[in-house]
């Protein structure tokens, strides 16, 4: 069984460590269900967007009051900003092709946050799990790539 607990341990301490906001906005680019944001919800003021309605209602019933985002992580607008944008447990590689990932990554390169993107890497490759790419970062966007 994965680690969630952990994992935002994990991702917490990483994101103190790179934050360059005070502010405490976290969103969950494709959260599916919402186990990680059960436990980063005590540490961050956090929201989800998923592009499955089903997931969705899971994590709606899992944790309560937080606002819950029907939307594709290659084309959103929340109309407002965060500190914070993670999309893990390699969620990314469902964008399934360059020129979405180059989408998805400037959508969420709109905000002034530590990106954390969970993928397998090596020598600055990303590895997703449908295609493999350099993907192209802008030199103005604080990436954080953790495995």
């Amino acid at each position: 069984m994965k680690a969630y607990r952990a994992e935002a341990d994990t991702l917490t301490a990483f994101i103190h460590q790179y934050r360059r906001s005070t502010g405490n906005r976290l969103l969950d680019v494709a959260c599916g269900t919402g186990l990680h944001l059960s436990y980063l919800k005590h540490r961050f003021q956090v929201e989800g967007l998923d592009l499955d309605e089903q997931v969705l209602a899971i994590a709606r019933q899992r944790n309560p009051g937080v606002p819950w985002h029907h939307a594709d992580m290659i084309g959103f607008d929340l109309g407002h900003t965060f500190d914070v944008v993670t999309c893990l447990f390699s969620a990314i590689g469902y964008v399934k092709t360059p020129e979405n990932l180059s989408r998805a990554v400037q959508c969420m390169a709109q905000q002034p946050f530590p990106l954390s993107l969970q993928a397998q890497c090596s020598r600055g490759q990303l590895h997703w799990p449908f295609v493999n790419l350099d993907a192209k970062i802008p030199p103005d966007v604080n990436v954080l790539i953790f495995s």
